[in-house]
């Protein structure tokens, strides 16, 4: 009968370790769903401001984009102009400058 109750004494105390390696992983498990969780919101939360510092500068500066892409669209058109322009002098390669003077002047 004694070693009926060395057994129970044996098996509580191997149920009471494991209770407590039990308890203990649950704590453990417990601390890194927490932190998981944790890492989580503060992901959301990087990409939330990440995202609207990027609309609030596009916003800030879209003004001065739209001014810079108007600046440069009116200068393409003075080129095209310029370009018409001189498209539209007649040739003058031919034309001796010095004797064309002379004869105003005389």
């Amino acid at each position: 009968m004694k070693t009926d109750i060395n057994l129970d004494s044996d098996k509580d105390s191997e149920i009471a370790e494991i209770r407590g390696i039990v308890e203990e992983n649950q704590k453990i498990l417990k601390s890194l769903q927490n932190r998981a969780r944790f890492s989580t919101v503060i992901t959301a939360l990087k990409w939330i401001f990440i995202i609207g510092i990027s609309i609030g500068a596009y916003t800030l500066v879209q003004p001065f984009l739209e001014q810079m892409l108007d600046t440069y669209k009116s200068i393409q058109e003075s080129t095209s102009a310029l370009g018409e322009i001189r498209n539209s002098i007649p040739d003058t390669s031919g034309i001796n400058i010095p004797e064309l003077l002379k004869q105003f002047t005389e």
